[in-house]
């Protein structure tokens, strides 16, 4: 945790994944604070994972959610430069937060 706030904030120009293991439910949130990365970046991707938990989910039956936002992260990260300017105004639609929250 120290090294985190020491680390500061992400840039918003990063994309980021966030996966996690089961639905909100209760645990909403729980998991506002773990997609908060995702939701702050301006490409981010939200993937809660039903049926998943901590144990499971990185393991071969839920690979193809990992593999899911490894790829939303590749695509937003070499897209081409004109989308992923830093400097679109704050009323621009284009650039606003790409998460899917399942």
């Amino acid at each position: 945790a120290q090294q985190a706030r020491e680390a500061g904030p992400l840039d918003p120009r990063w994309p980021v994944a966030v996966i996690t293991a089961g639905a909100p439910g209760k645990r909403s949130g729980w998991k506002d604070i773990q997609a908060a990365p995702a939701t702050a970046s301006r490409h981010g991707y939200v993937r809660h994972v039903e049926g998943a938990a901590h144990a499971t989910l990185l393991g071969p039956r839920f690979a193809g959610e990992i593999v899911g936002g490894v790829d939303f992260v590749r695509a937003a990260a070499t897209a081409p430069a004109a989308l992923r300017r830093n400097d679109l105004s704050t009323n621009d639609t284009n650039h606003t937060n790409e998460f899917r929250v399942t």
